[in-house]
């Protein structure tokens, strides 16, 4: 599973087939885990590949329920960063 930063306006381009992947936000997926973090993703249309869309912990879910998650807030967008690098590991967890 690959992890590329992709915002909900943009498209991006499947690492594994080369297909270009129009990224709805509704069609997200997210996987709960038991200690609170939520890994939201989505998957190539074509292949399956799979790519990580947001980790987020219970801390952060809590910043973002009460200021919105605003593309500005440098604080909240390193801490997203962090946690998707700190639990890359569970990207094999994903369905």
């Amino acid at each position: 599973m690959k992890s590329r930063r992709v915002s909900p306006k943009d498209n991006t381009t499947c690492a594994k087939c080369g297909v270009e992947i129009v990224l709805d936000t509704s069609e997200l997926k997210t996987k709960y885990f038991p200690d609170g973090i939520r890994i939201s993703y989505f998957s190539c249309g074509n292949c399956g590949e799979k790519y990580v869309y947001l980790v987020t912990d219970p801390e952060l879910r809590k910043d973002i329920k009460r200021r919105g998650f605003r593309g500005s807030d440098v604080y909240m967008k390193k801490r997203a960063a962090e946690l998707k690098s700190a639990y890359a590991d569970r990207v094999k967890e994903l369905p």
